[in-house]
């Protein structure tokens, strides 16, 4: 058998694509690559393709259920982060923990959470100004603003918010750590989480952990395991979405109206977004 491809497909620039994606994407897709760890992986990038694996009850996002080792999983990082999230889970359990979600994200809280995003905000760009350039948008902004952001929605004491900051970067990037670095960084947050819901039952609060927890009390429709899980993957869902697009998104409105001459490399660099791979059934 022929050695496969290797998967992320190497670029020479972070915010270009690497010419094998674009050949992955022609007559011969869907193709099979090696990731960095765990067993080769079918990569499905057409949008036809990617739909009906998606939507298809034939695949799946628990690869337990689906009889696949740990070891086995085929992952981009040293430890697949997703185990036992809602991210990693199928019907029925994934469309309970979903309904959940969707009502206790409502859009009265979010759209409270309006004032203070924008007030972060501009405080950070007038650091990023009173500083000077060069700014460092990736660092001063992009990470800064959702994890401020979603302390607040949370509702993290102030006191403890660099160690969420230092969570979230390792659930983000594990780079250079082994792991059992990484699991005991997840544990260490689950245990932090577990006991602000704890703090919560005898002192109640109307931020999102205070909702978990009410709803966990009174309708005893979330496990305290699941409750954490769901909490931790809010966290490094809503983080990491905002910290790579809102560079990604300036480095393009740059690119506008250029004349075709590549614009200098950027001072910051934007992490590869974790794709899970779907397990077929």
């Amino acid at each position: 058998m022929p050695e496969l491809p290797a998967f992320p497909f190497p670029t020479d620039h972070a915010l270009r694509p690497s010419p094998r994606l674009g050949d992955a994407r022609g007559d011969r897709a869907p193709v099979l690559v090696q990731p960095a760890y765990g067993a080769p992986a079918w990569l499905v990038t057409r949008h036809a393709d990617a739909r009906h694996v998606l939507s298809s009850p034939a695949f799946g996002r628990d690869p337990r259920r689906a009889g696949i080792a740990d070891e086995d999983i085929a992952r981009i990082t040293p430890v697949d982060i997703t185990v036992q999230t809602m991210v990693s889970t199928d019907p029925p359990d994934h469309t309970r923990v979903r309904r959940f979600v969707f009502h206790t994200f409502t859009p009265r809280r979010i759209e409270r959470l309006r004032p203070s995003t924008e007030r972060i905000a501009d405080a950070l760009v007038d650091a990023m100004v009173e500083q000077g350039p060069p700014a460092d948008l990736f660092e001063s902004f992009g990470l800064a603003l959702p994890i401020q952001v979603i302390c607040d929605l949370l509702g993290v004491p102030t006191a403890d918010r660099s160690r969420f900051t230092a969570w979230t970067d390792i659930l983000i990037d594990a780079g250079g750590l082994s792991p059992d670095e990484v699991l005991a960084s997840i544990d260490e947050m689950n245990d932090y989480l577990a006991d602000q819901a704890d703090r919560r039952v005898q002192n109640p609060t109307d931020d999102l952990i205070g909702a978990l927890v009410r709803a966990r009390v009174e309708g005893d429709r979330l496990s305290r395991d699941e409750m954490v899980n769901l909490i931790r993957t809010l966290l490094a869902a809503g983080h990491e979405t905002t910290a790579s697009q809102i560079p990604n998104f300036v480095f393009l409105l740059l690119r506008t109206g250029d004349t075709g001459s590549s614009p200098p490399a950027p001072s910051w660099s934007p992490r590869p977004s974790r794709s899970s791979c779907a397990t077929s059934r």
